[in-house]
């Protein structure tokens, strides 16, 4: 989905083109926990680019730890939520992100314990939906796609890296910003190098990185 200074565009494709500066591309397991750090780290300075007009956002919730919540599909269903969260109520939908992904919400990727649909449900009105919407919000009606987008996501050699073993593979957090990753392995928090790769006059301090240190 795109996200402009205007909120979640319905028709995301006319930001496709190569030539749209500062385009944001986070694609994100709701159950990764490195997606969850970066997240805490980044969400602050994108709301506040997004909204000065410094960047477009094009997220990606999807679902590749699947396997490892005991038979829950916890990343599909959060994920296709997240697309339901866009539909229903968008003006809420990074406030949903933010609290899938802070730490009292996210799941151990290690110790995995699943949250209910009652309980996503309440995190829906929690981040600021409608006691309605957030009953829709859980209905997967999004699923379907979610599995057949990340599908297609991860066979996209252009998005590997290569992992611990010394092979390219897939794997997230990722967060490309005008075709070019942020690198987490610099010694540069994620927030400046966000910040210098958007070109932004003002660097957002809160939650840019810096409390990773």
């Amino acid at each position: 989905m795109v996200i402009t200074k205007d909120g979640v565009q319905r028709n995301g494709s006319e930001y496709d083109h190569d030539n749209t500066n500062n385009v944001v591309r986070d694609y994100q397991d709701f159950l990764c926990p490195g997606c969850g750090s970066v997240n805490r780290m980044l969400g602050t300075p994108m709301k506040s680019y997004l909204k000065s007009g410094d960047m477009i956002l094009k997220d990606y919730p999807i679902s590749i730890l699947d396997n490892i919540s005991k038979g829950k599909k916890y990343s599909t269903r959060v994920a296709a939520m997240a697309y339901r969260v866009a539909e229903l109520d968008p003006e809420h939908y990074l406030d949903f992100v933010d609290l899938m992904f802070s730490e009292s919400v996210q799941p151990h990727e290690s110790d995995f314990k699943n949250i209910t649909d009652a309980q996503l449900e309440k995190y829906a009105m929690k981040a600021g939906l409608s006691a309605s919407n957030a009953r829709k919000s859980v209905d997967g009606k999004y699923t379907d796609y979610v599995t057949s987008n990340t599908k297609k996501i991860v066979k996209d050699t252009s998005l590997w890296r290569t992992g611990a073993n010394g092979t390219k593979q897939f794997m997230t957090p990722i967060v490309i910003v005008n075709n070019k990753s942020l690198d987490f392995d610099s010694d540069t928090d994620l927030g400046r190098q966000l910040a210098t790769a958007l070109g932004v006059k003002t660097v957002v301090a809160d939650g840019d990185g810096t409390s990773s240190k």
